[in-house]
C-alpha cells in the first residue's frame, strides 16, 4: 500500500473512530487495553443493567463553589497549560450524546481547573493514568453497566473517570492534540534506564522517540526531519535524543529485542542510532516506490553485524534484558498518552516538566514545541 493511500486509510479509520464513540463509546478501540485492570462500584443499582450515580453533599458543594455546578459536571484536569473551552465542550458535548443514549443522566457541564484547585475537590488517581487533560465525571441518574465492565468509564472512589485512551482520541480527532503548545502534558519524566541516549547525555531538553521498525511515519519522520535536529539542535547540545520502542506490529518485536541486545552489549548509542537511519532510510525507499518490502530479522541481523561489529550469536546473554525493556517501553508509551508512532515527549529537566505528541512532524513544528516548552511557567 502506498504512503498516500496509508494515509487515506487512517483518516477513514479516526473518523469511524469518533463516530463510533460519539455514538456508543465501547466499540472503539483503547490503546490501553492491555494494561486493563477492572474496577468495581458500590453504588446501588435499578437493575442489573444499570448503576446509579449519586454526588456526595460535600462534593456537590465544592463543585458548585469551583465550577458553578453541583452535579453532572465534567472536570478537565491540567497541570500549567489551560484547554480551551471550545475544546472542553466539544468533548462534554459527545459524552452527553453518549450517556444520555446508555443512561438517564442530564446535559453534562464542562469546567476546567488546575491541579491544585481540582485537589480541593478530591485528590483522585488513576493507574497508569501519567498524562493531562485528565477527565473526572461527577454524574447523577443511570448509566448502563457496560460502560464500567468495558472499561470506557473508570470507577475511581466512586468518582467516573474517561478511560485514557478515550480521551486521546476524542482529542487527536478534534485536532487538539496538534494545538501549539500542545495540550497533553507530563510531570514525571519517562524512563532512560537501558535506552541509548543520543547528543549530551545532560543536555535541559530531552527529546525521546517511541518508534516501530514497521512505522512508515517513523520512516518519513527520519528522513525528512531528525537530519535537522541533529544539526540544529544535537550537536550545539540543545537536547539528546533517547530512542525508545514502541511495538505496534507484533512482527518487529524480536527485531527491536536483538537490536536492544546489541546496544546493551556495545553500549554503543550511536551504532544503535545509525542502524535505525539505515533502516527507515531503506523502508521509506520502499514506502516511496511501492515495493512492499519490510524489515526482517535477516535484514536487522546484517545491520547489528555492520553497525555493532558482533554476531546476533553473541547476543544470546542480552535478549531476556532486551525483552524486558522492550516491553517496559511499549507499555510505558501508552502511559505516557503516546497513542501511535512515532510517538514523542519533549522534556525541560530544568522545569520537570513536558509536553507529548504524536504522528510525523516537521522541523518548523519541533521548533514551535520547544520554544512553547521553554515559555511555559
Amino acid at each position: 500500500m502506498s504512503l498516500h493511500s496509508s494515509r487515506i486509510m487512517l483518516l477513514i479509520a479516526v473518523a469511524i473512530a469518533f463516530v463510533a464513540i460519539a455514538l456508543t463509546l465501547i466499540f472503539i478501540y483503547v490503546p490501553f487495553s492491555s494494561t486493563r485492570t477492572t474496577y468495581t462500584t458500590s453504588a446501588t443499582t435499578s437493575s442489573q443493567k444499570y448503576v446509579e450515580l449519586r454526588v456526595a453533599p460535600d462534593i456537590a458543594q465544592k463543585l458548585k463553589d469551583l465550577c458553578g455546578y453541583g452535579k453532572n459536571v465534567a472536570v478537565f484536569v491540567y497541570l500549567k497549560h489551560r484547554m480551551s473551552e471550545k475544546d472542553a465542550q466539544k468533548i462534554v458535548n459527545t459524552l452527553s450524546k453518549a450517556l444520555q443514549r446508555f443512561g438517564n443522566v442530564s446535559q453534562i457541564h464542562a469546567c476546567i481547573l488546575d491541579v491544585r484547585s481540582f485537589a480541593r475537590i478530591a485528590n483522585l488517581t488513576v493507574p497508569n493514568y501519567l498524562f493531562y487533560p485528565r477527565l473526572y465525571l461527577f454524574l447523577e441518574g443511570y448509566i448502563d453497566r457496560a460502560l464500567l465492565e468495558q472499561h470506557v468509564l473508570i470507577n475511581v472512589s466512586n468518582v467516573l473517570v474517561l478511560n485514557p485512551g478515550i480521551l486521546l482520541q476524542l482529542l487527536s480527532d478534534l485536532g487538539t492534540l496538534y494545538t501549539i503548545p500542545p495540550i497533553v502534558e507530563l510531570d514525571k519524566m519517562p524512563s532512560i534506564d537501558g535506552d541509548p541516549i543520543y547528543g549530551d547525555p545532560h543536555a535541559r531538553f530531552v527529546l525521546f522517540i517511541y518508534e516501530d521498525a514497521w512505522c512508515p511515519y517513523c520512516a518519513w519522520f527520519y528522513n525528512a526531519t531528525l537530519p535537522q535536529i541533529e544539526k540544529n539542535l544535537v550537536e550545539n547540545g540543545t537536547l539528546c535524543i533517547v530512542l525508545k520502542n514502541f511495538i505496534v506490529h507484533p512482527q518487529v518485536h524480536d527485531m527491536h529485542v536483538l537490536i536492544q541486545a546489541a546496544y546493551l552489549a556495545t553500549n554503543n548509542a550511536t551504532a544503535y542510532h545509525e542502524l535505525f537511519k539505515e533502516l527507515y532510510h531503506d523502508f521509506w525507499s520502499s514506502v516511496v516506490r511501492n515495493t512492499g518490502w519490510k524489515p526482517d530479522e535477516s535484514y536487522v541481523k546484517g545491520l547489528i553485524s555492520k553497525y555493532f561489529n558482533t554476531d546476533s550469536r553473541e547476543l544470546e546473554p542480552y535478549l531476556d534484558e532486551a525483552k524486558k525493556i522492550v516491553d517496559r517501553d511499549t507499555e510505558e508509551a501508552k502511559a505516557v498518552g503516546v497513542i501511535g508512532t512515532p510517538g514523542f515527549v519533549l522534556w525541560d529537566r530544568e522545569k520537570g516538566y513536558g509536553y507529548v505528541f504524536v504522528g510525523f512532524q516537521r522541523y518548523n513544528a519541533i521548533i514551535k514545541i520547544l520554544n512553547a516548552l521553554r515559555a511555559s511557567s
